[in-house]
C-alpha cells in the first residue's frame, strides 16, 4: 500500500477541492471519476499491484493513471462517468485495451 500512498492523498486533495484544477477549456474530476480512482487506488495498494508513476486529470472530467517500465506503458483512465479503460502499449504500440462502462445511466 505504501506506493500508493502519494496517488490516493492527491486524489483526496482533488476531492476536496477540484476547481484547484479548473483551467480554461478543463473539466475538473468529477465525483464518479473520483470515486472509481480513489477505489482503483485503495484496491490496487491492498492487493500489492504496481503503483503508477502518476495520475493526472484527463481535462474532461476523469483521471489517468500512468505506469511505465522500460519499454512498457499503461494507462488506466477513468471517465467522467466512472468507466474505465486499460491501455497497455509495447514500445509505443498498442497491444491491449480492456474497457469497463458505467451501466448505471
Amino acid at each position: 500500500m505504501k506506493g500508493w500512498h502519494p496517488i490516493i492523498g492527491k486524489l483526496i486533495e482533488w476531492g476536496r477541492d477540484p476547481r484547484q484544477l479548473d483551467d480554461e477549456d478543463v473539466t475538473s474530476p468529477s465525483v464518479a471519476s473520483l470515486n472509481q480512482a480513489y477505489l482503483l487506488a485503495i484496491c490496487g495498494g491492498l492487493s500489492n499491484i504496481s503503483f503508477p508513476q502518476r495520475a493526472v486529470s484527463n481535462d474532461d472530467g476523469g483521471i489517468v493513471f500512468e505506469y511505465w517500465d522500460g519499454p512498457n506503458f499503461e494507462t488506466i483512465e477513468i471517465f467522467e462517468d466512472g468507466s474505465v479503460e486499460l491501455c497497455c502499449f509495447y514500445d509505443g504500440k498498442l497491444f491491449g485495451r480492456f474497457a469497463q462502462r458505467n451501466n448505471y445511466d
